[in-house]
């Protein structure tokens, strides 16, 4: 949530709209802005009018905010506290790297990163973190405690995890000013030019808000945001290609959605794509970290996910 836009008022609490999310619909606006409740929760909130606009007018959930519009809840209900589940055996986490500030991990694809909500009842990356390392429990967001990027759940590769609280805020800005630079390797469908730099800008789906969409221009009212992928082909085989891919920006599903924009989705994205007989989800890894800390240049690696070396090994190169 934006906390330079909320405000507390008593028993009330208050969001004031931007610019970037004006057009949402107001039930999407909440899920995004209060993430620790449940949708179901915000549809009740707004079933039960308790939710205004402009301190007046009571929202219905199909209400299109404006932006400078002023959102208040009238009551704010608890969210049940999601407890810690007890990971036992393996579940493919890899430490490339330990380090007293951080961690480096190599996450398996099908691994969620954090609970999306209360409910969830799967294994996510963080109960193994706090399992593992006790001391990530009050780092950073108590809901996602040592995250300062995540990974789509399909998603393989690296990711940077924070130990101490200046480490967060440290990778927090780190990754705002752009120093953290990574690389991913893909499989996606046909056969793009050997090499280019996508700029198309990324926003909410004007449809389908549960999804991403790449923009060619900014639409008025929108919350699409700027968006830049290079990329490079590193091997063409019969009917795919093997990317290199350098996201300059961090935007949700931002690599998916490109790939998609100029006409070469990932193999095995059924939501951006189509589905694989090769892989049961999208070929994408996190392969390359590349960032300085304390002024100490660090440079990490990790290897294909098994499946996608596996598909790579058995294709024919043209």
């Amino acid at each position: 949530m934006d906390k330079n836009n909320s405000v507390q008022e008593n028993s009330n609490f208050s969001i004031q709209v931007t610019d970037i999310h004006a057009g949402l619909r107001i039930d999407s606006f909440l899920a995004m802005q209060l993430p620790v409740f449940s949708r179901s929760l915000i549809k009740k909130l707004l079933t039960n009018k308790q939710v205004l606009v402009n301190r007046l007018q009571i929202a219905k959930p199909s209400y299109i905010i404006k932006s400078h519009d002023i959102i208040t809840l009238l009551s704010i209900p608890t969210p049940a506290a999601r407890s810690v589940k007890k990971v036992s055996g393996d579940i493919g986490v890899t430490i490339i790297a330990s380090h007293d500030d951080f961690l480096i991990i190599n996450k398996p694809a099908g691994l969620v990163v954090h609970p999306p909500e209360q409910t969830f009842t799967d294994i996510a990356l963080t109960d193994w973190l706090v399992q593992e390392f006790p001391e990530i429990v009050d780092v950073g967001d108590p809901l996602r405690p040592g995250i300062v990027h995540r990974l789509d759940r399909n998603t393989s590769g690296l990711m940077i995890i924070a130990r101490t609280n200046c480490a967060y805020q440290q990778f927090v800005q780190m990754f705002k000013e752009r120093l953290i630079h990574k690389t991913y390797i893909a499989l996606v469908q046909g056969h793009p030019v050997q090499s280019g730099t996508i700029d198309f800008a990324i926003g909410r789906h004007p449809v389908q808000k549960n999804i991403m969409h790449a923009f060619t221009a900014i639409p008025e009212n929108s919350c699409a945001r700027d968006a830049i992928t290079d990329f490079k082909v590193l091997q063409y085989f019969d009917t795919y290609s093997l990317l290199e891919l350098k996201p300059k920006t961090g935007r949700t599903h931002q690599i998916r959605v490109h790939c998609k924009a100029i006409g070469h989705p990932l193999l095995g994205d059924t939501v951006y794509g189509t589905a694989s007989k090769k892989i049961a989800y999208h070929a994408l890894h996190a392969h390359n970290l590349q960032f300085t800390f304390h002024g100490i240049a660090y440079d990490f690696t990790s290897p294909l996910d098994s499946v996608l070396q596996k598909i790579v090994d058995a294709s024919v190169k043209i």
